[in-house]
């Protein structure tokens, strides 16, 4: 198995796709023939040779018809990253929280930064504290809900929401000792690899929290920019936690969410996943609260993101995923390539002028790089053949 996979990953990155989703595109084809018991063999074949993965069948509802007015799964991929090199500006959170520096006060206070061996001091840590594990608990017990998160990844992966009120500790609404997180944190700085932010934990706004109160119910603006181009606002979504999510709001693990109206703010016709089936949820199912509002602070919003994403101007494709409070709003990542169903589920990116566009001219500035690098491949392959007749 090994080497099947390693074959087909080499014909991947051949053809254009990074590393990372050349390994992504053999695991996710694979589980997605051999795994998936929610598809026919047919329907995963037909899916494939379409460049979706067969859960594109029902949540996008895919036919003959309509599946060229979609981004495929595999030609999203394969432009990844949208960003070249300054998606290293967001990959990870506190190189974001650092570049940001000029819209600190929207971004939540950073404490901490635990991993690789130790524990340091961000900039918005109280001067009063070092840098021991009791100090992390003197933090928590100061400011009595923290959030801890990985420095990079997405989706609410490595999560964890601290507690502590009445004498009492809670990780992710289960009771804790303190000698229990204290033994967490000490393994998040002996484990490899990994580093957790501790930040400021972000309560949702009151209108918000009314729908859902056990998740922070996060907003995701997406942006791109067009060559030459002022960065524009294409679509927003605003996700709420159910009882199925945990501390989270993630969408593609039981949470509801709804399409923005990027003019007005204005959000109805709640969806979830089920099965992987789109659905409508007008109502949240655990609360019975309409899926229907107006987004708070949203004039406020969209001017300040545009502003952030001039201000990265060398950043062409973001997903921005924002907490509203009662106070305003802050930007708790940025992700560089979010995912492409949430942006085009209710409708088809080319059938936007502007998506269309973005994604066209990418792909075709993608497809003359790899046709550069088959053309470099072949010029040094005569060369070896020339040097070894001459030789």
């Amino acid at each position: 198995m090994g080497l099947i996979r390693n074959f087909f990953i080499r014909r991947y990155e051949k053809a254009g796709y990074s590393t990372l989703f050349a390994r992504r595109m053999f695991d996710l084809r694979y589980q997605d023939l051999f795994k998936n018991k929610n598809a026919s063999l047919r329907e995963k074949i037909w899916a494939q040779k379409r460049g979706f993965l067969s859960d594109k069948i029902k949540f996008c509802g895919l036919t003959d018809e309509n599946y060229r007015d979609y981004v495929s799964d595999f030609d999203y991929w394969r432009l990844h990253p949208i960003n070249g090199i300054f998606s290293r500006w967001i990959d990870d959170k506190l190189t974001t929280k650092m570049i940001l520096r000029p819209f600190d006060d929207f971004l939540p206070e950073y404490y901490y930064n635990i991993g690789f061996g130790e524990i340091f001091r961000l900039s918005d840590c109280p001067d009063e504290l070092g840098t021991t594990l009791e100090d992390v608990i003197r933090l928590l017990q100061s400011k009595q809900i923290l959030a801890a998160k990985t420095a990079w990844g997405s989706s609410g992966e490595g999560f964890y929401k601290l507690v502590y009120e009445n004498g009492q500790y809670m990780v992710n609404n289960e009771p804790y000792s303190e000698d229990g997180i204290i033994d967490m944190v000490a393994r998040w700085v002996k484990t490899p690899g990994v580093a957790y932010l501790l930040t400021e934990y972000l309560s949702p706004h009151t209108a918000l929290k009314e729908v859902y109160p056990h998740t922070p119910n996060a907003l995701r603006v997406t942006v791109m920019r067009e060559k030459q181009q002022p960065p524009k606002i294409i679509s927003a979504l605003i996700r709420f936690g159910t009882d199925q999510t945990g501390v989270v709001d993630n969408a593609l693990a039981g949470g509801v969410f709804s399409k923005v109206d990027v003019e007005s703010g204005a959000y109805h016709k709640g969806k979830i996943v089920r099965d992987g089936l789109l659905v409508d949820c007008p109502v949240h199912p655990n609360t019975n609260q309409p899926i229907n509002g107006v987004v708070p602070f949203w004039e406020l919003i969209s001017q300040k993101v545009i502003e952030i994403c001039t201000y990265l101007h060398p950043l062409r494709s973001m997903g921005i995923d924002i907490i509203i409070t009662d106070k305003g709003f802050k930007v708790i990542e940025i992700n560089s390539h979010p995912n492409i169903e949430f942006i085009q589920y209710d409708l088809p990116a080319y059938k936007n002028p502007l998506c269309r566009r973005f994604y066209k001219s990418l792909m075709f500035g993608k497809q003359r790089q790899v046709e550069n690098e088959k053309q470099k491949r072949l010029i040094n392959r005569l060369f070896r053949v020339f040097h070894k007749k001459a030789g």
